[in-house]
């Protein structure tokens, strides 16, 4: 019989559900969120880099409790199509900011059902299309 596992959330966010422009403006929606972020895998990267057709890539997944009100865009197109949009800031606080692409929930009906959301990486105007970041987490 498999186990189940619900993921090790050591990290707090922030949470904007639908911000209208990056970087999001006033209080956040939602904070001290628990969570976890990884970056996703090279050959993923490429894979939503190039097969998607998507303007931005997915840059890392962050797995948290599960949230209906978390905003995705998961759309073919240019920059445009993203907003509103749910925005993620972690750890809480620290100015790093990611930008949700696609939301889904994993393990629903067991004990490790959370979200699974896939993200870029947002750096004040330069999406993750020109991966140069400094300070990853």
């Amino acid at each position: 019989m498999p186990v189940y596992t619900y993921p090790d959330m050591p990290l707090r966010m922030n949470v904007w559900y639908r911000a209208t422009e990056p970087p999001p403006f006033g209080p956040p929606d939602k904070q001290d969120v628990p969570c976890s972020l990884s970056p996703i895998k090279p050959s993923e990267y490429a894979a939503a880099s190039v097969n998607t057709g998507h303007y931005h890539p997915f840059t890392h997944i962050i797995r948290s409790p599960v949230d209906l009100d978390l905003c995705d865009n998961y759309l073919r197109g240019d920059e445009t199509t993203l907003w509103p949009i749910t925005f993620f800031e972690i750890p809480a606080g620290s100015g790093k900011f990611y930008i949700c692409l696609w939301t889904h929930q994993c393990g629903a009906g067991f004990p490790n059902h959370h979200a699974r959301t896939f993200v870029c990486r947002y750096n004040y105007g330069n999406l993750a299309n020109t991966p140069w970041f400094i300070g990853y987490i």
